[in-house]
């Protein structure tokens, strides 16, 4: 039997260099008393767009899209000591 090892995902520009950098300054920051907040906002369509489709052997695979619908929700939370807060969304 094979061992099977555990997948790590790793950016493929990522530098360790700077990484210890940053988290080198984190630290400082944190010790002087600064509030870490961490944001992020994220986005999404009521109706995606499939990439694929079935159709039978020789003929098109057609959709139909309303192009006129721009319906996007937009959402934006933060994060402070394992509280989340400032939650808020737009379309």
């Amino acid at each position: 039997m094979a061992l099977v090892k555990k997948k790590t995902l790793e950016h493929p520009r990522a530098c360790p260099i700077k990484r210890a950098e940053y988290h080198s300054r984190l630290d400082s920051l944190k010790q002087q008393g600064y509030p870490i907040i961490y944001m992020d906002e994220s986005g999404f369509e009521a109706e995606t767009i499939r990439p694929y489709g079935y159709a039978p052997i020789g003929k098109p695979c057609i959709d139909r899209y309303n192009w006129q619908a721009k319906k996007r929700t937009n959402i934006i939370g933060a994060l402070y000591e394992k509280m989340l807060f400032a939650l808020d969304y737009f379309e």
